[in-house]
């Protein structure tokens, strides 16, 4: 499964090796709170790239003890196609990854973290995106990091 595959990604486990829902309650939360898990098929798996990129954006945010989750067309595709075995097309592979942020300073040092990894590239007129591997794969795989939380509230990137 993507759980066992990347595990943390959502900072869920797996529950269940059914392909039905589990429903359970999150360790050292409200009692009140019930979450659904769904299990990805081993027999659909992630595209590997995608999964590199996943994981190191795991990492990385979880170095700064950043809140984030995927966002966007990836996080569909996961669903549908991983998860319900529902294909759907897609035009571009770029992934999109929401950071709850307090600051700027904190997103800058998100993203200078990754580029210092050696393996994303900046780009210079979009201050959210950077590709992964732009020598090997040019422009093909986009990644959105999108600031939310506390960030908001100084929407200007002094």
């Amino acid at each position: 499964s993507l759980f066992r595959q990347f595990p943390g990604i959502w900072y869920t486990p797996t529950c269940s090796e059914r392909k039905t829902p589990e429903i359970f309650r999150w360790p050292n939360k409200s009692s009140a709170k019930w979450y659904v898990m769904y299990k990805t098929d081993a027999g659909r798996p992630l595209n590997p790239v995608t999964l590199v990129i996943l994981r190191t954006l795991q990492e990385v945010a979880g170095t700064y003890g950043a809140r984030h989750f995927i966002i966007g067309a990836t996080a569909r595709d996961i669903l549908m196609t991983h998860v319900f075995g529902i294909d759907v097309q897609r035009a571009t592979r770029d992934v999109d990854f929401a950071i709850a942020l307090e600051n700027w300073e904190q997103f800058e040092a998100i993203k200078n973290a990754l580029v210092a990894l050696g393996d994303f590239t900046p780009t210079p007129d979009q201050a959210h995106r950077l590709y992964y591997c732009e020598d090997k794969y040019g422009h093909a795989y986009p990644l959105d990091l999108v600031p939310f939380g506390a960030i908001s509230s100084n929407l200007s990137a002094d």
